[in-house]
C-alpha cells in the first residue's frame, strides 16, 4: 500500500477514491484501513482518536479540498473524524474495524463540536468533519444531529455566500454529501460564491483545484 508512513495521505487516497468514483479493490482497502486502524491512540487523554505522523505535521495539514489548518487539534480531530467515516463505508464486516469504530465514535461523540455544537476557531472546522460522518450514517441518529448542524451553520451565512469561521470549499463538499432539505438550502446559499469560485479556479485546474472545480460544478447543478 502506498502511503504507508502517512495518515492523511491513506485517508486522502481513500477519500479520492470515493469522490472520482475510482475502483479500489478490496484488499486495498483493508490494508488501507489496518493502517489507519494502527494509528488508533490506545491511550492518554486522546484515547481513540486518530494521530497523523511527524511527517505529516511537519508537511502541514490540509484538508481534501486543499484549506489549511494551523493547529494540532484540528487535524486530529477531522482526521479522527474522516477516519471513523471510512470505518463505517468499508469496514464494518471486520470486528477489529469495528472496535476501532467504536473507541472513535465515543470520543468523537464527548467532542466539544460535537456534543456542544462549538464553532469557535477550528472547532468549525472539526464540527464540518463530523458531519461528513454523520453523513455516511456514523449514529444512529445522526439525521437529528446533522439538522442541528447545519441550523447553527445556517445562523453563520454571510452575504456573499459562504459561512463566516468555516471552510468554504470543505463545507460545499459536506453539504452535497447530505441528502436533507437543509443541506441543498446552504447549497443554494453558496451558490453564487461557488459560481464565483469556479470562475478563478478554472485558470489552475490541477491538484487541490481539479477537486474544488469538480465540486464546484456538482454543486451548481444541484441548485
Amino acid at each position: 500500500m502506498q502511503y504507508q508512513d502517512s495518515l492523511v495521505k491513506i485517508v486522502d487516497a481513500l477519500n479520492e477514491s470515493i469522490f472520482y468514483g475510482k475502483e479500489f479493490k478490496k484488499e486495498q482497502q483493508e490494508q488501507a484501513l489496518s493502517l489507519i486502524a494502527g494509528r488508533q491512540c490506545r491511550s492518554g487523554p486522546h484515547c481513540g482518536m486518530f494521530e497523523p505522523v511527524e511527517k505529516d505535521r511537519q508537511d502541514g495539514f490540509r484538508l481534501f479540498t486543499g484549506e489549511r489548518l494551523h493547529t494540532r487539534l484540528g487535524p486530529r480531530n477531522i482526521l479522527s473524524a474522516e477516519s471513523a467515516r471510512l470505518f463505517v463505508l468499508f469496514g464494518m464486516q471486520n470486528p477489529a474495524f469495528r472496535e476501532s469504530h467504536f473507541r472513535v465514535n465515543q470520543k468523537l461523540l464527548n467532542s466539544c463540536f460535537a456534543a456542544d455544537l462549538c464553532v469557535v476557531g477550528e472547532c468549525a472546522h472539526s464540527g464540518v468533519g463530523f458531519m461528513r460522518y454523520l453523513a455516511a450514517g456514523g449514529t444512529p441518529d445522526s439525521e437529528h444531529r446533522l439538522k442541528e448542524h447545519l441550523r447553527i451553520m445556517s445562523g453563520h451565512r454571510q452575504e456573499q455566500g459562504g459561512w463566516k469561521g468555516y471552510p468554504f470549499y470543505y463545507s460545499v463538499l459536506v453539504l452535497m454529501e447530505i441528502d436533507l432539505p437543509e443541506a441543498t438550502a446552504e447549497i443554494r446559499h453558496a451558490a453564487h460564491a461557488c459560481d464565483k469560485a469556479l470562475h478563478r479556479t478554472h485558470k489552475n485546474p490541477d491538484g487541490y483545484q481539479h477537486r474544488r472545480m469538480t465540486l464546484l460544478e456538482r454543486a451548481l447543478c444541484r441548485c
